[in-house]
């Protein structure tokens, strides 16, 4: 090695030397907000829309008691394998309504003799490989579990008649909301709930085909013309919708001897005198919750 090179050899080992004895300071790196992800659903409802708009959002005709399909999917390009828990609910549209809707709901369960383990909405039978119904103590919502590969294709019923919120005779229905709140599992903060809704009345027998068909005679006089019936759509499609859902009606909110039906501890219970209860005391039995099935894709561990 040349001489003129043994001093810039000694000053490259001294500052290893030196740089290797100096602390190591860890910086943090700054955290990046990840955005949120908004996710798109297509939902329906398997009954055919009405000639009638109320706002922004399609209404139908419904009977009460009867089963229709709801149906929900991710919308094309928008598909993840992941878990959705969809809470579907019945909702005031009247916003004096919405906010007296304990006192309506009470005058429902206790005026119209209603069977003390009856909901608002009910779903079932659901097929536990594609979806799961969660456990519930609302009045007026009942909430699911099911795959986004799969879809989400569930029966549904509206125990409820337009005109049972009114203690007077002769009033017309008003028509309900019924929302569907499509949430993620396991994504809370990083995909916002998406919200849907659509304008239902409920109707006794075969009202709402009844209803639907007096509608179109009614609009062909109005115009001259006939109106072709809705043969070729079937389904009724919800619309995004960006109002706040409301707070849920729980069971002892409205009747305290439904809530004696789910505990057997109240005094109230043991008098109720509705069929179903009778049969059930009688055989001394009392309402248990719906639990996940052993060995569901849904089920937490």
């Amino acid at each position: 090695m040349e001489p003129w090179l043994y001093g810039e050899l000694f000053n490259s080992q001294a500052l290893a030397k030196f740089l290797d004895a100096m602390p190591v300071i860890e910086m943090p790196m700054p955290l990046v907000p990840v955005p949120a992800v908004a996710r798109s659903y297509c939902t329906t409802l398997s009954a055919p829309p009405t000639i009638v708009a109320v706002g922004d959002a399609a209404m139908a005709y419904v009977n009460q008691g009867q089963s229709y399909a709801l149906t929900c999917a991710p919308a094309l390009g928008n598909v993840v394998d992941e878990v959705v828990q969809t809470d579907i609910i019945v909702e005031f549209n009247d916003p004096h309504q919405r906010a007296q809707a304990r006192d309506l709901w009470y005058t429902w369960a206790n005026q119209h003799n209603v069977d003390p383990l009856t909901q608002a909405i009910s779903v079932g039978p659901v097929d536990s490989l594609a979806a799961v119904v969660v456990p519930t103590v609302a009045i007026d919502r009942v909430t699911v579990q099911w795959n986004s590969r799969t879809g989400l294709h569930v029966p549904i019923r509206l125990n409820f008649l337009s005109t049972d919120f009114s203690r007077r005779k002769g009033v017309r229905g008003t028509p309900m909301r019924l929302v569907v709140r499509h949430t993620p599992v396991g994504q809370a903060g990083l995909c916002p709930s998406v919200t849907q809704r659509i304008l239902v009345k409920s109707f006794q027998d075969k009202g709402a085909a009844r209803r639907l068909k007096s509608d179109l005679q009614r609009q062909a006089k109005i115009t001259g013309s006939m109106v072709l019936p809705f043969t070729s759509q079937q389904i009724t499609v919800f619309s995004d919708s960006l109002d706040p859902v409301s707070e849920p009606t729980t069971i002892n909110e409205v009747n305290p001897s439904r809530e004696a039906m789910t505990t057997g501890t109240n005094e109230a219970a043991l008098h109720a005198t509705t069929p179903v209860a009778r049969q059930r005391r009688a055989k001394g039995q009392r309402y248990m919750p719906y639990s996940l099935p052993c060995g569901s894709p849904f089920a937490t561990r």
